[in-house]
């Protein structure tokens, strides 16, 4: 097959370094790979091989949301000139541009789109603009697109019976996990951690600084668990909401506890390090880095929102989950994983195990079986 993805950037998401590792297997199986990047630059790009071919659509455009919209017509003639035998992306934003785009150029090849989130929840906290400009058409993609891969049972759920109730059929929509686990992740998980480790304990969490990863709800669970026990929180990642958490810290005497620690290119030392890995989302779809962690012997506490971590986490059996929001039950968990040395050294073993289901030989058998009965 002539495979091309769309993407705004190849950087800082699960969602695109999920494409990264697919587009390699992909490649390493014999297809032809094309990532049509809106922009270039993205920390990922370095990760992909040289079997795959990384096309930046604007080159003079700064600013991301600006880029993306330039980039339709770039896109237009890309998908005129290769022909490929199937086009996809596998962001909501990514998805509307590329309609735009497929149907400018005569529709050439299979259009799948790819749902990486809860987009039941990614709408109602969608921007002003995205849900006036783009929204309209991230929906047309879900109903012409030949197929949507979802990444966890939850969103093909959320799908099928609220937003394309009678417009899909279910053959019409696959869940396929995301790829969290290569040789790149293995190489980087090799790496030193490039930072003394605090004495005692130590959990890390890592995500967007934004509404959706809810650190809050995480930092009150934190203030909870000081009166109890000595530990210290990393907090890796940036976002939209950095300077008002570094507030909310500054305001509750966390500043010897909770440490913002910045985007790290690699995380994986981090992960290796914690006695645990702690997410405290509202809404998921997947949850990427729940698998990095587990795949490094990070033990997992996470909430149980909707949806993907009790899938990864089967419920309970591969970690600890509390209900969202509830701060009191998060710090609950915190203190039995970290005062109970027999539950730790069980959950990172099984976890260790567990991750290997989210390979990227297993996951991109099963991305290459879809693909091509979609490609006829």
């Amino acid at each position: 097959m002539k495979i091309l993805f769309f993407t705004p950037s190849l950087g800082n998401g699960g969602a695109e370094s999920h494409m990264a590792r697919l587009a390699n297997g992909l490649g390493d199986l014999g297809h032809e790979v094309i990532i049509c990047s809106a922009r270039g630059g993205g920390s990922y790009e370095s990760w992909v091989s040289k079997r795959v071919r990384v096309i930046n659509l604007t080159s003079k455009v700064k600013s991301s949301t600006l880029s993306l919209f330039c980039s339709w017509l770039p896109l237009a003639r890309c998908l005129r000139v290769q022909q490929p035998d199937v086009v996809m992306s596998n962001l909501n934003n990514a998805s509307a541009v590329l309609l735009l785009a497929w149907q400018r150029a005569g529709k050439p090849g299979k259009l799948v789109i790819g749902v990486q989130n809860n987009f039941t929840a990614e709408m109602q906290n969608s921007s002003w603009w995205y849900r006036y400009t783009l929204e309209p058409f991230t929906r047309k993609a879900f109903e012409k697109a030949c197929h949507i891969i979802a990444l966890s049972e939850g969103v093909r759920q959320n799908l099928l019976n609220v937003h394309l109730k009678g417009k899909k059929a279910e053959a019409d929509i696959t869940t396929i996990y995301n790829i969290c686990m290569d040789q790149t992740t293995l190489s980087l998980q090799q790496e030193n951690l490039l930072l003394e480790r605090p004495a005692g304990n130590l959990l890390v969490a890592a995500g967007r600084l934004g509404p959706q990863k809810d650190y809050p709800t995480m930092f009150a669970a934190a203030k909870l668990l000081r009166e109890k026990l000595d530990f210290t929180l990393w907090v890796l990642g940036r976002g939209p909401q950095e300077e008002e958490l570094k507030q909310w810290v500054k305001n509750n005497g966390l500043e010897d506890t909770v440490v913002f620690l910045g985007f790290q290119n690699n995380p994986f030392p981090f992960f290796a390090a914690a006695d645990a890995f702690v997410l405290s989302s509202r809404w998921e779809g997947f949850g990427n880095v729940l698998v990095e962690a587990m795949s490094s012997g990070a033990p997992l506490i996470s909430t149980d929102c909707d949806y993907g971590p009790s899938e990864i986490m089967e419920g309970g059996k591969y970690g600890m989950l509390s209900p969202v929001g509830d701060a009191a039950a998060l710090a609950r968990n915190m203190e039995k994983l970290l005062t109970d040395d027999d539950l730790r050294l069980r959950l990172s073993e099984e976890g260790c195990e567990r991750a290997r289901l989210f390979s990227q030989e297993r996951i991109t058998g099963l991305y290459e079986v879809c693909l091509l009965k979609i490609a006829g």
